[in-house]
């Protein structure tokens, strides 16, 4: 399927207009069966997550500023075991600040709920 630049505008703007949490339950229904091209093979894994990238603008040793490293974070899902709570429930309305690092991939995690599933692995999370 292709979009016109109409529809495609028409998607962008609804999906901008999305609340954070309600836009990685939709994007979380969107990755399930995505994966990269060329990866089909029974030797290569892949699949989409939504991130996030986070640096600071911090006091450097001798008296001037710059840039912090960029820190890369796997927005977690809500896992909605933990909650009991029906596939539409998308969490609170926090932002992303409960903080997590998944204990089989190693990757940092975010999500707006304390009960997480890892995007990348799978793993539930529980974070802080």
């Amino acid at each position: 399927m292709t979009l016109n630049n109409d529809d495609r505008d028409s998607l962008v703007s609804r999906l901008r207009d999305l609340a954070d949490e309600e836009l990685l339950g939709v994007l979380q229904r969107v990755f399930a069966d995505r994966t990269l091209l060329g990866t089909e093979v029974p030797i290569v894994e892949s699949h989409f997550f939504l991130g996030n990238a986070t640096r600071l603008y911090e006091n450097t040793p001798d008296g001037g500023q710059a840039w912090e490293p960029w820190e890369i974070h796997a927005i977690a899902y809500p896992d909605l075991s933990a909650y009991d709570a029906d596939p539409d429930w998308f969490g609170f309305d926090y932002g992303f600040s409960e903080w997590a690092i998944c204990s089989t991939c190693g990757i940092e995690l975010r999500c707006n709920v304390k009960y997480g599933i890892c995007p990348v692995c799978s793993t539930k999370a529980y974070l802080a």
